[in-house]
């Protein structure tokens, strides 16, 4: 980014980290827009049974309010410090309903997320997922960068030929947060 998007970047977080000093973190406070219909317990449950773990109290507030909602406070520093943004979360539904639902997210990415890793939202460029991994009783968040934004993140190599027998779409698996509320915590706005 330049530096003024830098500047703007920066701005952004720390009045984020003011504002969360006089109010306790709230979804309220991400502003969703553009969500579908809620999530019904039956649908949350099924989810559930499915993953095999129980789902954050956080998700499942955000499924029955927010479903498939796409958050106007989005953005976020990686582990890294590096800027980024997500999209919007992935709408649940009743497995086989019609439309793009989580559980076609999870077919389409069986190939690089084990069953129990849930995706549960996309960046805003459809190039990469956000997904929930269970380590012991912890729930963090990961990204799954694909295509060719997995070789920017991790440079192509020369092994890596499309015209190979053997090839292999490219995943990259990234640790964004130790905890999937800490994460939302620390979403932001950038000032236009």
């Amino acid at each position: 980014p330049r530096d003024d998007d830098e500047e703007r970047y920066e701005r952004g977080r720390l009045k984020m980290l003011e504002e969360r000093k006089k109010h306790p973190f709230s979804l309220d406070q991400l502003q969703f827009q553009r969500f579908d219909p809620p999530a019904t317990e039956e649908e949350i449950d099924a989810l559930q049974d499915y993953i095999g773990h129980p789902l954050p109290k956080l998700y499942k507030e955000i499924c029955r309010r927010f479903n498939g909602g796409q958050p106007k406070i989005n953005y976020f520093n990686d582990i890294d410090g590096d800027v980024d943004q997500i999209g919007y979360f992935e709408q649940v539904t009743k497995k086989g309903e019609e439309g793009y639902t989580i559980w076609d997210v999870m077919k389409n990415f069986s190939a690089a997320l084990k069953k129990d890793e849930l995706p549960f939202a996309s960046d805003s460029l459809t190039q990469s997922i956000f997904y929930l991994k269970w380590v012991g009783e912890n729930v963090q968040v990961w990204r799954l960068f694909y295509g060719a934004l997995a070789y920017a993140v991790d440079p192509y190599d020369d092994d890596d030929d499309e015209d190979d027998d053997n090839y292999k779409p490219k995943y990259v698996h990234v640790l964004i947060n130790e905890s999937f509320e800490a994460f939302l915590e620390t979403l932001y706005a950038v000032e236009e």
